[in-house]
C-alpha cells in the first residue's frame, strides 16, 4: 500500500510540495521520480533490510522510498552510535537477509549503552497502523504536519509515512530550531504546518523556551497557533503544566495522547485531551485502535492485534520471551504498568522497573516527578534512584528555587520519598530523539 500510494500521489498530485527539510522542498511529482530512479540500485535483492544512513533530509527520504518501491526496507542507522553498535546492527541484518525474504522497516530500540535491539516491522503491519492512525486523527490531504523525531525512530512514521498515505505535506524540522522557538513556529507558519506530532519532551523543551506574551504580540505566530488543527504528543509521560501550556498555545486544535511501544510498531491507544476537564494526576492514554488490542495481567499492559512488529532481529530468544502467546495469540509484553479507568481508557502508571523500595515503601519515580511538578513554579521533572547508596535524585526546570521544592514535597509526601538530592537546571540533556538523558543527570 505504502509503495502504491507513493506512486498514485505522483500521478494525482505532482506538483503538490511533499517535503520541506532545511535546504529546500520536493514535490510529489520529482520524490516520486527520484525514488523510482533510485529503486533499482536496491532490486537485485529481494525481501532485505537495506542499512541507511545520513541526516534527515529529502535526499535521504528519496533512498528510504526507492527501497520501498524495489519491494525491499530499510533500517536508518544513528550516525552518533560508536563504530562498534553500528557494525553490530549491519551484521544483524545481513544475517536476517540471508534468511527472510519479507518486506520490513527496521528500527533500533536501544539507548546509549548496551547491545542493539533491533525492531523488525513488516510494511502490511505498519500500512494498518498508519491506516488506523490517519483515521483517528481525521488527517487528509489537506494535513501539513512537522515531523520532530529523526528518521532511526519509529515516531516517525506518524508524519513521514503517514503523509504518503493520506498525501499530505511534512515538514523536517531541523533540530537546532527548538532552540530557536520564535524562528521555528515562524518556520511553521511559512510552510503552512496545521499538524504537530512530537514527543512530550519536545513540547517541555518548548514550554522551558518560549515566552507565550512573545507569542501573543507575534501577529504571524499567533495566527499560525490559532490555524493549527491536530496536536499530538507521547513517547514520555507528560507534564500537566506542560499540557495546559500547549492549550493555551494552540487554543482551537484537538490534542491527543498516543502511547504505544516500537514493538507494536508505532501508537497502539489514543486519548483526546477535554478542553473543559480539570486534570488533576495523570492523563489518560486511551483506547486502542487501528487493530491494536490491550489486555492487563498482574498489571501489567499487553498489546496485541494485527499489527505486532516481528521481533527483535537475531534474538529468538529475547523475541520469545517478550512476545508470548496467550489463549492462542501472540502479544508483546510491555513492562509497563496500567489499568483501565471507569470510561474504559487505558492509564499508564510507569515501568515495572520504575518502581523502587525505599524505607518500606513502595515508589514510583515517574509519579514522584509529577508530584513535583504540581508544585508552582516546577515546569518539569525527573526523578532517578541510586540503588547503591538508596538515594533518590530530583532533577527540575523552572522558575522555582531548590528548597520551594522541597518544603512542598514535604507538605505532600512521606518523608520516606523526599528526595535526598534536588537539583535545578537550566535544561535536561537530551538524547536525539529528544527523550531525557537519565544517563547523563
Amino acid at each position: 500500500m505504502l509503495s502504491e500510494k507513493l506512486l498514485d500521489n505522483g500521478r494525482k498530485f505532482p506538483a503538490k510540495t511533499a517535503y520541506i527539510d532545511s535546504k529546500g522542498s520536493i514535490n510529489w511529482g520529482k520524490l516520486v521520480k527520484l525514488a523510482k530512479e533510485r529503486a533499482p540500485k536496491y532490486k537485485e535483492a529481494e525481501g532485505w533490510i537495506f542499512p541507511l544512513s545520513g541526516e534527515k533530509s529529502i535526499s535521504l527520504l528519496v533512498e528510504m522510498f526507492a527501497t520501498l518501491l524495489s519491494g525491499n526496507g530499510y533500517c536508518v542507522l544513528n550516525e552518533a552510535f560508536p563504530e562498534r553498535r553500528l557494525e553490530t546492527i549491519k551484521k544483524l541484518l545481513r544475517e536476517r537477509n540471508k534468511t527472510c525474504k519479507r518486506q520490513s522497516i527496521a528500527t533500533v530500540t536501544s539507548g546509549t549503552t548496551g547491545e542493539p535491539k533491533v525492531v523488525e516491522a513488516g510494511v502490511f503491519s505498519i500500512e494498518t497502523y498508519i491506516k488506523g492512525l490517519c483515521e483517528v486523527l481525521g488527517f487528509n490531504e489537506e494535513t501539513v504536519t512537522a515531523n520532530q523525531s529523526p528518521f532511526y525512530f519509529d515516531a516517525c512514521f506518524k508524519d513521514v509515512l503517514a503523509s504518503i498515505y493520506i498525501g499530505g505535506g511534512c515538514f523536517l524540522v531541523d533540530k537546532a530550531l527548538f532552540l530557536n522557538p520564535p524562528a521555528l513556529f515562524s518556520k511553521m507558519a511559512e510552510v503552512g504546518v496545521n499538524t504537530i506530532t512530537w514527543t512530550s519532551s519536545a513540547y517541555s523543551l518548548l514550554a522551558d523556551l518560549t515566552d507565550l506574551d512573545e507569542i501573543n504580540e507575534n501577529e504571524d505566530i499567533r495566527h499560525f497557533c490559532e490555524g493549527v488543527k491536530v496536536v499530538t504528543f507521547g513517547s514520555e509521560r507528560m507534564s500537566l503544566r506542560v499540557l495546559y501550556w500547549i492549550l493555551k498555545v494552540f487554543p482551537y486544535a484537538r490534542i491527543f495522547q498516543l502511547y504505544g511501544p516500537t514493538e507494536a510498531i508505532g501508537m497502539s491507544t489514543v486519548y483526546e485531551i477535554s478542553r473543559s476537564e480539570r486534570y488533576e494526576d495523570t492523563i489518560p492514554v486511551g483506547k486502542p485502535f487501528g487493530g491494536a488490542k490491550i489486555f492487563i495481567r498482574n498489571g501489567e499492559i499487553f498489546i496485541g492485534g494485527s499489527r505486532l512488529s516481528e521481533g527483535y532481529i537475531g534474538n529468538e530468544k529475547l523475541t520469545k520471551k517478550a512476545f508470548p502467546v496467550i489463549e492462542n495469540e501472540r502479544y508483546f509484553a510491555t513492562g509497563d504498568l496500567g489499568h483501565f479507568s471507569l470510561s474504559g481508557d487505558l492509564v499508564f502508571e510507569g515501568r515495572k522497573d520504575d518502581r523502587v523500595k525505599r524505607g518500606g515503601y513502595q515508589i514510583s519515580l515517574s509519579g514522584l516527578a509529577g508530584e513535583a511538578e504540581k508544585c508552582e513554579g516546577v515546569t518539569a521533572a525527573v526523578v532517578t534512584f541510586d540503588e547503591e547508596r538508596q538515594t533518590l535524585k530530583l532533577y527540575f526546570v523552572g522558575t522555582a528555587g531548590v528548597q520551594v521544592l522541597k518544603a512542598f514535597l514535604l507538605k505532600t509526601i512521606p518523608l520516606q520519598a523526599v528526595p535526598g538530592v534536588i537539583k535545578k537546571l537550566e535544561s535536561f540533556p537530551r538524547l536525539s530523539n529528544g527523550k531525557i538523558d537519565k544517563g547523563k543527570l
